[in-house]
């Protein structure tokens, strides 16, 4: 059985340039953001369990659990406002940032192939054939 090669953290931003820096900082804030709701949002929680725990054993009365649980759903309201918002710039964020990648990649393999002597092209089982159909989906993808 054939062991799977392990790629390295610089595999993994090997097409990363120096103007994608500011979507790939945007995209860890907001999951530093939306990591920091969720545990916000469970802190909001105990504080509603508790205040339903006085009320079970009497030492809040039913109007101020009310009025408290009342109070912390207004939080929580904001809280999920808050956090639709991060999550949706999470999402967007890291969708820019691998699509500047995948930009990265297409271009570096399209400056490979021009590079290319036709003596290369030659030798290939598809022959030139193969640089056409990558030339003609680069432009009609980056070009039109």
């Amino acid at each position: 059985m054939e062991q799977g090669v392990k790629s390295s953290w610089k595999q993994l931003f090997l097409f990363t340039r120096r103007s994608h820096s500011g979507a790939l900082i945007a995209a860890l804030l907001a999951a530093g953001f939306s990591a920091g709701f969720k545990t916000v949002l469970s802190v909001i929680l105990g504080k509603v369990f508790d205040i339903i725990a006085g009320f079970g054993n009497g030492s809040l009365s039913g109007d101020d659990a009310l009025s408290q649980v009342g109070r912390w759903a207004l939080v929580l309201v904001g809280l999920g406002i808050g956090n639709w918002i991060t999550s949706t710039a999470f999402l967007a964020l890291w969708v820019i940032f691998g699509e500047l990648q995948a930009r990265s990649v297409r271009q570096d393999i399209f400056a490979s192939l021009l590079s290319k002597d036709m003596a290369w092209f030659d030798s290939q089982s598809e022959g030139m054939s193969s640089l056409l159909i990558r030339i003609q989906t680069y432009v009609s993808l980056f070009c039109t």
